[in-house]
């Protein structure tokens, strides 16, 4: 019996040792998302083919995009599409996945569905249609693009003047023009349902606010996996009273030691199990002495 509990011991302590070894954690990360790349073929194929990796050459083996969905895909991965010689025939039907990134690539053409998408890029001279959630749309000098959803953030960047257009079903929480050179060319923000319109450069919404409300900085900030958002520099929220920072005292001191979530524990999970240990040895003692 005294053996036994000595041996338990004994592994109990080696496996806080290994545990907690310099370099070692137990914070679980998310895995990063693969990226595949797309490209519709007419002819007798006359379909979307897709490879894994940002590039799509001509030559490279491909596969079905069926496959893709079926098996290969999953939340967080990125899409990238590539020009085709024709105009596609079908839409590019992603399903219902949460997806890191869509890029549709210069002078490419599609109509992209998928459940949401984090981060959307649409190039110089794409012609895309998209249907889902967007968190953040990126479009290039330009580019023609009909967003079917809700878009939270959407930034337009031009070389000298805006020639694109842009237009959203949904809302769009905020929209901005940049220019290469860093420039910003106006901000504009709670845009209602299917008023965004951007035709050849020339913005037609005809209701929006200068100034971000508090529902859309929650938003952006929940989307941003930030506490707070701060409104863009020269620019003033709709309510300028923001709650006062808060103040520091011991309490906070003592709090900001405590491992948050993420961070490492190590300390206070080898000291309990370095006492479990001991409490233990001391009980397995006990009981070899009444033994004898």
């Amino acid at each position: 019996m005294h053996k036994k509990i000595k041996l338990f011991v004994s592994m109990l302590v080696a496996a806080a040792i290994l545990v907690f070894l310099p370099g070692s954690s137990l914070t679980a990360r998310a895995a990063e998302g693969n990226t595949y790349s797309l490209k519709y073929f007419g002819g007798d194929i006359n379909d979307w083919r897709y490879v894994s990796g940002s590039t799509f050459e001509d030559g490279m083996y491909h596969r079905e995009l069926y496959t893709l969905t079926a098996y290969d895909l999953k939340d967080g991965d990125n899409i990238v599409v590539y020009p085709s010689d024709a105009a596609p025939a079908k839409n590019l039907d992603l399903g219902s996945f949460k997806l890191g990134s869509v890029t549709v690539h210069q002078g490419a053409q599609a109509v992209v569905s998928a459940g949401s998408i984090k981060d959307c890029y649409i190039l110089n001279g794409a012609y895309a249609s998209v249907n889902g959630e967007v968190t953040n749309a990126y479009l290039y000098d330009n580019a023609t693009c009909t967003f079917h959803n809700n878009v939270l953030y959407m930034v337009l960047y031009i070389t000298d003047v805006p020639h694109s257009n842009i237009s959203c079903g949904g809302t769009v929480g905020e929209f901005r023009i940049y220019t290469t050179a860093g420039e910003s060319k106006g901000a504009f923000y709670d845009i209602p349902a299917n008023t965004m319109r951007l035709t050849d450069g020339t913005i037609q919404f005809p209701v929006w606010s200068p100034n971000p409300s508090e529902a859309y900085l929650q938003a952006k900030a929940e989307a941003d996996g930030t506490a707070s958002i701060q409104p863009p520099a020269n620019e003033t929220p709709a309510d300028s009273s923001a709650p006062s920072a808060p103040a520091t005292d011991n309490a906070s001191d003592e709090y900001d030691k405590v491992p948050k979530t993420g961070e490492d524990g190590t300390g206070l999970w080898l000291i309990a199990l370095t006492g479990a240990a001991a409490v233990l040895y001391t009980v397995s003692c006990r009981l070899y002495k009444k033994a004898k």
